[in-house]
């Protein structure tokens, strides 16, 4: 159905795409965060069949056309998405999911950080960061009767 299709970055700033965008959240059952600052759109012809935003360095209203589920082309948007963000400057990568929709996600190189139950995950785009992190806090730690 969608044999071509264009990725385009929007701003947050341009309201009449942004309102384009927020009619196709919407018909996922999402919506757009006020700290959104770019949105990677695909578009086949004139309809919207796939879009992310980028908050910061968290990855956000993430979703594709019904028709397109299933066939790899999350990876394609999801590709446009992050590889934008690494141009931004943006390289430490988080996203916020349903856990139904992880694996997906692992698919794009996110690994899962927490999960609460049913209706949230927590994914970042590194296996070890935040375990290396925490190792770096050990080497800090002092061992003293008072520390501040």
């Amino acid at each position: 159905m969608f044999d071509t299709y264009t990725f385009t970055r929007v701003s947050a700033d341009s309201l009449l795409k942004i309102g384009r965008i927020s009619e196709f959240l919407e018909q996922h059952e999402l919506g757009i965060d006020n700290d959104v600052e770019y949105f990677v759109v695909a578009h086949s012809e004139q309809h919207i069949i796939g879009c992310g935003g980028i908050a910061s360095n968290v990855l956000k209203s993430i979703a594709i056309a019904p028709e397109l589920q299933g066939t790899g082309f999350s990876l394609k948007l999801m590709t446009e998405l992050t590889n934008f963000a690494y141009e931004i400057g943006r390289f430490h990568l988080f996203l916020f999911t349903k856990p139904s929709n992880v694996p997906l996600f692992r698919q794009s190189g996110f690994f899962p950080l927490v999960q609460v139950g049913d209706k949230l995950a927590l994914l970042e785009n590194s296996k070890k960061r935040l375990a290396n992190y925490c190792q770096q806090l050990c080497l800090l730690k002092v061992n003293a009767a008072k520390v501040g």
